[in-house]
């Protein structure tokens, strides 16, 4: 997204995409990128796997911290949806928001989307990692 040109498109689609990132905060730098390509007004369409979040109560609450911190991105939820069932089972298959980019929204501070599965990199104490210029631990 580096050479895409800024407020140049209507719409992006995130399928799947927050989930292959490791942790919060590449998430984050993410969805700043894609508000960055976006005009204002402009519509991002997310959809993520249900493992985001379990089932029940705790899946609930899981689901609308993820969404807060999409939305802390600067983006505003229009619709949410949970989609698709697998082999006729009765578990959902996925997650999906349509959101915008309001020009009033302004990112707010947040470490970034977390899935439960996410899983925190061991360091030493007092070493910090090497990054490059898109926040990739080297």
């Amino acid at each position: 997204l580096q050479a895409l040109r800024a407020g140049g498109f209507d719409a992006v689609v995130l399928s799947l995409v927050l989930s292959f990132l490791p942790t919060p905060g590449l998430r984050r730098h993410m969805l700043d990128r894609v508000k960055k390509c976006l005009r204002n007004g402009g519509s991002l369409l997310l959809i993520e796997k249900t493992a985001l979040a379990p089932e029940g109560h705790a899946g609930l609450e899981r689901r609308r911290a993820f969404q807060e911190a999409v939305e802390a991105a600067g983006f505003a939820t229009l619709k949410y949806a949970a989609l698709g069932r697998l082999d006729g089972g009765s578990r959902l298959h996925a997650h999906a928001w349509h959101l915008i980019a309001p020009e009033d929204k302004v990112p707010t501070a947040h470490p970034g989307p977390s899935f439960r599965d996410d899983i925190v990199p061991l360091m030493q104490p007092g070493v910090a990692a090497q990054q490059d210029s898109d926040g990739m631990a080297q």
